[in-house]
């Protein structure tokens, strides 16, 4: 299986790598790397991942590391999309957001706070 990255998940593991490299730059090479080997581990074992909260999601856990990553597979086009990499408790945020009839503009509010919606392409 191959790896998509949206937008968005490529955004966040940019947030997490300058977060770290201001204030953890010792763990950043690290813990970056961990990330995307964990991540890459799913074009092997793409349900890896537990069940996410959301239909058809799947999610993936870093420990020690604080961070969740939401994604879906298209066994069709044989791919693993990388919907979000968050801290995992953003998670009930995101549970809540995503399955509240939020207008565009609170969506909008919330992921530029780096709490939005990890449902990428929703209207």
């Amino acid at each position: 299986m191959r790896i998509r990255w949206t937008p968005a998940a490529a955004a966040d593991l940019e947030s997490i790598s300058d977060y770290l490299k201001e204030h953890h730059p010792h763990y950043r090479q690290r813990t970056m790397r961990r990330l995307y080997e964990t991540i890459r581990s799913l074009r092997q074992a793409p349900y890896r991942g537990r069940p996410g909260t959301e239909e058809g999601t799947r999610e993936i856990l870093f420990p020690p590391l604080p961070y969740v990553a939401i994604y879906q597979v298209n066994e069709r086009q044989q791919t693993v999309e990388v919907l979000r990499v968050l801290p995992w408790r953003t998670r009930p945020a995101l549970i809540q957001l995503s399955r509240s009839a939020v207008n565009r503009s609170q969506r909008a509010k919330l992921e530029r706070r780096g709490s939005g919606d990890h449902f990428i392409n929703s209207a």
